[in-house]
């Protein structure tokens, strides 16, 4: 009975995701006509195709629960002994179309209801799951561009962060050090996914903010000046203190709006003995 309530839940919850993303695709497209006339800001567009995608995604996932309510109602029917065949070999059929990604059982045997024989999943449909540091996370937005790394090419593989999970999760770093860590859901954007597949390792960087024009520094040659940022510049063989204004830090780098220009040269871990006017020499 339990199961079935939850067939009929599911069913139920489709009828809704349906519902709902015939609506998102109508006001998407009224949103469309809108902005070609000049009625709409280019803000409201975004969110009306936004939320089209948002709930063909819902309907995609609904879709998914009903498939997977039916297998349970189909295991517990067998539970009961409503499929009892006395031993005999029978056909497993898989509750989805897709590809075998493992072979969970390979070795003749009895088999007891609802025991895993198969992953079967879609390759073709890749999603990427970043687990970031609960502090890195609260900076990450759903839409935001990132790049991943450990294809088949050089180049980096394109992506969007499509959800950030509410709830987060504890893990022990290599160094056994706690962390509150959430998991970051990202889909891939663009060519040469095709040569990644189920569970395979990428280094993923999510672009939070872009300063085309900024002046980047290295962050080891920032330290605090007060309430501020300070570091020291390479001038006429002596080093020189700056006092900068830092708008943005990340992968090692900062962006400089005030205080030095492109191609000035600083100094990288400077040390205590190091003040305005110290005399130093290139390494």
């Amino acid at each position: 009975d339990a199961a079935r309530a939850a067939e009929t839940q599911a069913g139920a919850a489709l009828e809704r995701s349906q519902a709902a993303s015939v609506q998102a695709h109508a006001d998407a497209a009224r949103a469309e006509a809108l902005a070609r006339e000049g009625g709409l800001a280019a803000q409201a567009l975004e969110a009306a195709r936004a939320e089209d995608r948002v709930r063909e995604e819902e309907l995609h996932m609904a879709e998914a629960a009903v498939r997977r309510a039916r297998a349970e109602v189909a295991a517990a029917r067998a539970l009961l002994g409503g499929g009892g065949t006395g031993g005999a070999v029978v056909a497993a059929t898989a509750p989805a179309s897709g590809a075998v990604l493992r072979v969970l059982r390979d070795s003749a045997g009895p088999v007891a209801a609802g025991t895993p024989l198969l992953e079967i999943g879609e390759p073709a449909r890749l999603e990427v799951v970043l687990d970031l540091p609960t502090a890195d996370a609260v900076r990450v937005r759903a839409g935001q561009r990132a790049l991943a790394s450990g294809g088949a090419g050089e180049s980096p593989l394109a992506a969007v962060v499509r959800r950030i999970e509410p709830s987060a999760y504890t893990k022990v770093s290599p160094l056994g050090v706690e962390e509150q860590r959430v998991d970051v859901l990202l889909d891939p954007a663009g060519a040469g996914w095709e040569a990644l597949g189920d569970g395979f390792a990428v280094d993923v960087r999510v672009v939070v903010e872009e300063l085309p024009e900024a002046v980047r520094v290295p962050s080891s040659a920032l330290f605090r000046s007060g309430d501020g940022w300070a570091l020291y510049v390479l001038e006429e063989g002596r080093a020189r203190l700056r006092e900068v204004e830092v708008t943005a830090r990340g992968d090692g780098a900062a962006a400089i709006r005030r205080g030095v220009r492109p191609g000035d040269r600083v100094l990288l871990h400077p040390g205590d003995d190091v003040r305005d006017g110290v005399r130093v020499s290139v390494r």
